[in-house]
C-alpha cells in the first residue's frame, strides 16, 4: 500500500491558505438558494448556518448575521477561546416562514439600516468590507447595493453552474471532465437515459435533483434494476419535472478530493484549500469530513483547477468556488473512456464548500498556520445531547482546544448548536495536532468517538 504522504498547502506558490483571513467581511450565511429544498423553516437546519461564523474571523474581525444567538455554552467557550477575533454577531429577529436569512434580512429596513452603520463604522479603518455569504443569490446582491459594499457572489452563475446540468454544461466548456450526464424532466426518461449509460460502460447511476446536496435530493441504483422496476421507484423524493435533474454515471472505488478557490475583483486568483473527503459508504454522497490531500493528487487537481478559474473570472463570478472532483482508478479510466489520471468534476459548489468551512475554523484556531495536523469530522452523540454536555465530556477528557495558537491541540466543535435544536444527533468537530501531525489529529478524532459512544 502507497504511503499516505499529506502536504502542507500553505508552503506552494500556487495556493494562499489565509487568503480570506486578510478579507474584511460581513459574512450571512444564508442557505437559501433559487429553488432549495433545504429546510429553511426548521431551526435545526437554519442552525447550520453557525458553521461560517468562523469566516469572519481573521486580520480583521468582520460582522456574522444569523437567526439566532449561539447556545450560551457555546458562545461563552467561543469568547473565551477566540477573544477579540469573534465577529460581531447581529440578529435580524424577524422571520419568514420558510424564507431564507437574505430574504429575512431584505424585509427588515430596521436591520438593514443598523446593519449598514456597523458596516460604514468598520470600514472607516484601514480596511473597507465586502458582503459574503452561502449561497448566492440576488437577494444578496441586493443586501450588497443597499449597503454599499461590493459583493463576493454572482447569483445568475450559481443559478446556473451550481445545478447539475449547468455543470455539465460549464465543465465542457472548460474543457474538463464529469462522469457521462444526462438530463432528464420526466420519469418516463429514466430508462433511456440510463440504456445511454449502459452503452458508455456504466453499471449503476445516481439520480440527482438539479439542486441536490451532499445529503439530500440523489440516489444511487443500478442500471439493471432500473431497466427492470417502475421509473418512480429510482427518483428521488425531492425530484419534480418543474425543476428536473440529472442522471450521472457512478464512478466506483474513486478518491474524492476537493479544490477551493477564489476569485477578487479583478479577475485574480489564488487556490485557498484541498482536501480528500471521508465519506460514509458508497451510498452516501456527503462527506463527513476531511483531511490533508495526498501529494500525489495535487497536480492532477490543480491542472483542472487553472481551468475552473478562468472560466470563473471569464462569468465575473467572483469570490468563493469548491468543485469535488473524484480520482479515478486507471483500469476505471480506460472502460469509461476517461484520459488516464484526469480528474472527473461531479460537484460546483458556487459558494464556500465544507473545506472552505472547516480551514477559515483550523486557521482561526492555529491563528493563520494550516499545516497537515487537522483531521475534520462528524462526530455521533446520543439524540438530544446538547452542546453543554459535549463541551463538558470533551474538556473532562482532557481533548477539548482551550488555547489558541500555533500548538493548539485538542478537538472544536464548530456546529455544536444543531445539537441544542433537537434535530441532530450528530455535530462537526475539528481535530488539531499540537506536533502538525495527522496521524495524531486521526487518534484525537477516534479517542472524542469512542468517548462519546461510551456516553451513549
Amino acid at each position: 500500500m502507497e504511503k499516505y504522504s499529506p502536504i502542507d498547502l500553505g508552503k506552494y506558490a500556487e495556493f494562499d491558505t489565509s487568503l480570506l483571513r486578510g478579507k474584511h467581511l460581513v459574512v450571512l450565511p444564508s442557505q437559501g438558494e433559487k429553488n432549495t429544498k433545504i429546510l429553511t423553516g426548521i431551526e435545526g437546519e437554519m442552525l447550520y448556518e453557525h458553521r461560517q461564523a468562523g469566516e469572519a474571523m481573521g486580520n480583521y474581525p468582520g460582522i456574522f448575521i444569523s437567526r439566532v444567538a449561539l447556545p450560551k455554552t457555546e458562545a461563552h467557550y467561543r469568547n473565551k477561546l477566540f477573544g477579540d477575533h469573534n465577529p460581531h454577531w447581529m440578529i435580524p429577529g424577524n422571520k419568514i416562514k420558510g424564507g431564507s436569512l437574505d430574504q429575512i434580512v431584505l424585509a427588515n429596513p430596521g436591520f438593514l439600516s443598523s446593519l449598514a452603520e456597523e458596516v460604514a463604522k468598520k470600514s472607516a479603518g484601514e480596511s473597507s468590507m465586502s458582503l459574503y455569504g452561502f449561497n448566492q443569490t440576488e437577494e444578496m446582491e441586493a443586501i450588497a447595493q443597499k449597503l454599499g459594499v461590493p459583493y463576493y457572489g454572482n447569483s445568475k452563475f450559481a443559478n446556473w453552474a451550481g445545478t447539475k446540468v449547468g455543470l455539465s454544461e460549464f465543465a465542457g466548456e472548460c474543457g474538463i471532465y464529469t462522469p457521462m450526464t444526462v438530463p432528464i424532466y420526466h420519469p418516463g426518461q429514466l430508462k433511456d437515459a440510463v440504456l445511454n449509460l449502459a452503452q458508455a460502460g456504466y453499471e449503476k447511476v445516481v439520480v440527482k435533483v438539479s439542486h441536490s446536496t451532499g445529503g439530500m435530493g440523489h440516489l444511487i441504483s443500478s442500471i439493471a434494476d432500473i431497466v427492470r422496476g417502475h421509473p418512480s421507484q429510482y427518483l428521488p423524493n425531492e425530484f419534480t419535472p418543474e425543476e428536473g435533474g440529472v442522471v450521472q454515471g457512478w464512478v466506483p472505488d474513486t478518491t474524492s478530493v476537493s479544490i477551493a478557490t477564489f476569485i477578487d475583483f479583478d479577475g485574480s486568483y489564488k487556490f485557498t484549500s484541498a482536501q480528500a473527503h471521508l465519506l460514509e459508504g458508497q451510498s452516501a454522497l456527503g462527506a463527513i469530513g476531511a483531511e490533508p490531500i495526498d501529494k500525489k493528487y495535487l497536480d492532477p487537481i490543480l491542472a483542472v483547477g487553472h481551468k475552473l478559474a478562468k472560466g470563473y473570472s471569464k462569468h465575473q463570478a467572483w469570490g468563493p468556488h469548491t468543485m469535488g472532483m473524484l480520482i479515478v482508478p486507471p483500469h476505471i479510466s480506460e472502460k469509461l473512456g476517461f484520459p488516464v489520471g484526469a480528474p472527473l468534476c461531479n460537484d460546483e459548489n458556487t459558494r464556500p464548500g465544507a473545506s472552505t468551512i472547516s480551514k477559515a475554523w483550523i486557521l482561526a484556531l492555529r491563528e493563520g498556520q494550516y499545516g497537515i495536523g487537522w483531521v475534520v469530522s462528524k462526530l455521533k452523540v446520543a439524540p438530544g445531547t446538547k452542546i453543554e454536555h459535549v463541551i463538558e465530556v470533551l474538556q473532562d477528557n482532557k481533548l477539548l482546544i482551550t488555547k489558541t495558537g500555533p500548538n493548539a491541540e485538542g478537538i472544536f466543535v464548530f456546529n455544536g448548536s444543531v445539537l441544542d435544536s433537537g434535530y441532530e444527533d450528530s455535530f462537526y468537530a475539528v481535530a488539531i495536532s499540537g506536533k502538525d501531525d495527522p496521524y495524531e489529529a486521526a487518534h484525537l478524532i477516534k479517542k472524542a468517538q469512542g468517548v462519546f459512544k461510551n456516553d451513549q
